[in-house]
C-alpha cells in the first residue's frame, strides 16, 4: 500500500519556520578522538547524517560526545562523567595528562532573523583531587545585519574564571565582566547557568538545542521492556515540545529514550484535531511495513481509567494483539514512526542502528522516513546496514565514513563529485563492500 501523499500538513510544506541547527563539530582528546580532532575545521553536519564504519571505529563515541554536550547544557556534566566511569575514561587513551580534552561546536540559531551563528567550546582535564576540571569555556557568535557581519564574545575564561558580557541599557553588548551574580561551580559549565539570565536571550539557544535533543541508542523491545508495560494515563498531559528544561523522559511530548511512553505519544500524535492527517499516515506506514496489520488502537484501562494500552489490529482476526505480545520489529517500527513522524520533533535526534529488528525489505521505508524527518529535525544515524546505505546512492553527501588512523577516530563526509564516475557503475553499498570509500576492514 502506498503511503498517502500530501495529506500530513501538506507534507510539512508549512514546516517550522526555523530551527537551531548543529553546523559543525570538532572533538580532540575525547574517547577515541585524538589530538588532531576530526580535522582542521571539524565535521560539517547536514540535516541528515548517516554514519558508517567498522566496529570500534568511533560511531558510538561520536554520539556519546553529543550526549556529553547535553549534560553540559543541562548542568549535569560532572554527574554524567562520573556515572560513565570518570574523567579518565572520557579522555583519549593516547594522550598525556597535560593535554586537555576539548569539544567545539558551531550552531546556526533560528531564534531571530539576523542569521546568528554561535560557536561554543569546552575544554577539561583530569584533576587529581576533584576529577573533572573545566579549564576553558567560550561562547561567541557572528550576527549579520544590513549586509555586515558583527562578531561578539558572550562568554570566555580569564584566570580560570568565566567572564560574561555585561549588557547595558540601550546597548546590545558591553564589556566582559565577572558577573557578581554568576558563580558556577568550578567543575560545572557556565553555559548551563547562562540560560537563567534573561539578558542573554537568544545566545543561550545553543544550550536549548542540546538539552532538548533525543538519543535512541539502546532501545529494548524484549519481553521485559518498558514499552510493553501499560502507560500511565497521566502521560497524556504533554508539556510543550520545545525548550524543555528537564531531563529527557516522559511528559515532554516526545518519545522517551526507553520508548516507555509509546502508547501515550501515539495517542497524542493520532489526535486528528491536533495533527490532521497524521493518524492515517501512521496507519499507512504501519500497513506497508506489516501487510497483515490493519491499525493500532490506544485503549484506556481501569475504571476510572488510569492506564493506556497499545494494541494491534490485524486483518481477518477478530481480537487485537496486546503490546505484550507484539513482535520486537513491529514495536520498534511504531517507535520509529513516533519519533520520525512527529510534526514538532526534538531539534536533534540521534538513532543508533535503527535497522536492527527490521526485515531488509523494510529498510527502504526507514530511509524514506529518515529523509522526511530531516526536513523538520536534524538527524544523526549510525548503521552497519548496506541495505540502508544503498538508499543514499543518490545523496552520498549524507553519508559520513568513520574509521581509525594512528589509534584515533577519523570522520570523512562523502563527496558527490569525487564519486561521480564510480557511482555510474556501482551503488554506495557496492562501493563500501569493495573498499572504495573506507569504513571497513
Amino acid at each position: 500500500m502506498a503511503v498517502a501523499q500530501q495529506t500530513f500538513s501538506q507534507e510539512v510544506a508549512e514546516e517550522s519556520p526555523g530551527r537551531d541547527t548543529l553546523q559543525s563539530i570538532n572533538i580532540k582528546n575525547v574517547l577515541s578522538f585524538g589530538p588532531e580532532g576530526i580535522g582542521p575545521h571539524g565535521l560539517e553536519l547536514r540535516p541528515l547524517n548517516i554514519l558508517i564504519g567498522d566496529n570500534g571505529g568511533g560511531k558510538s563515541n561520536f554520539l556519546d560526545v553529543l550526549q556529553l554536550l547535553r549534560a553540559a547544557a543541562l548542568g549535569f556534566l560532572p554527574a554524567h562523567i562520573a556515572a560513565s566511569g570518570g574523567v579518565r575514561n572520557w579522555r583519549w587513551r593516547g594522550n598525556s595528562a597535560e593535554q586537555a580534552s576539548s569539544i567545539e561546536v558551531s550552531v546556526r540559531s533560528a531564534a531571530n532573523d539576523s542569521g546568528l551563528k554561535l560557536r561554543y567550546s569546552l575544554s577539561f582535564i583530569e584533576e587529581e583531587t576533584f576529577g573533572l576540571k573545566i579549564i576553558d569555556e567560550k561562547l561567541d557568535g557572528t550576527e549579520t545585519e544590513s549586509g555586515h557581519n558583527y562578531d561578539h564574545t558572550y562568554l570566555e575564561y580569564r584566570d580560570g574564571h568565566p567572564y560574561l558580557v555585561a549588557r547595558e541599557a540601550g546597548r546590545k553588548l558591553g564589556k566582559l565582566t565577572k558577573n557578581a551574580n554568576f558563580n558556577p561551580q568550578s567543575n560545572e559549565t557556565a553555559l548551563a547557568q547562562m540560560r537563567y539570565f534573561p539578558e542573554y536571550g537568544n545566545v543561550v539557544s545553543i544550550g536549548f538545542l542540546f538539552d532538548s535533543s533525543r538519543f535512541y541508542l539502546d532501545w529494548d523491545f524484549g519481553r521485559n521492556a518498558a514499552v510493553r508495560r501499560y502507560a500511565n494515563i497521566d502521560e497524556r498531559a504533554f508539556m510543550p515540545h520545545k525548550g524543555v528544561l528537564s531531563l529527557p523522559g516522559r511528559g515532554s511530548g516526545l518519545l522517551s529514550e526507553d520508548a516507555g511512553n509509546l502508547a501515550a505519544v501515539l495517542d497524542f500524535l493520532r489526535d486528528e484535531q491536533r495533527n490532521p492527517g497524521l493518524r492515517q499516515k501512521i496507519r499507512d506506514y504501519l500497513r506497508e511495513f506489516y501487510i497483515y496489520a490493519d491499525d493500532i488502537e490506544i485503549e484506556e484501562i481501569g475504571s476510572p481509567p488510569d492506564a493506556l494500552r497499545l494494541v494491534l489490529h490485524e486483518t481477518n482476526l477478530p481480537n487485537p494483539t496486546p503490546v505484550s505480545r507484539m513482535s520486537e520489529g513491529t514495536l520498534q517500527w511504531l517507535a520509529l514512526l513516533a519519533v520520525l513522524l512527529d510534526p514538532n520533533p526534538a531539534p536533534l535526534i540521534c538513532l543508533e542502528e535503527p535497522e536492527v529488528n527490521l526485515h531488509p525489505d523494510a529498510i527502504h521505508l526507514l530511509a524514506r522516513l529518515l529523509k522526511e524527518a530531516s526536513r523538520r529535525s536534524q538527524i544523526i544515524v549510525t548503521t552497519h546496514s548496506d541495505y540502508l546505505l544503498e538508499e543514499f546512492t543518490r545523496s552520498p553527501e549524507d553519508v559520513v565514513v568513520v574509521g581509525r588512523r594512528k589509534g584515533a577516530t577519523t570522520m570523512k563526509r562523502l563527496d558527490r563529485e569525487e564519486l561521480a564516475s564510480l557511482l555510474k557503475k556501482y551503488t554506495l553499498s557496492q562501493l563500501w563492500d569493495r573498499g572504495f570509500i573506507g569504513g571497513n576492514k
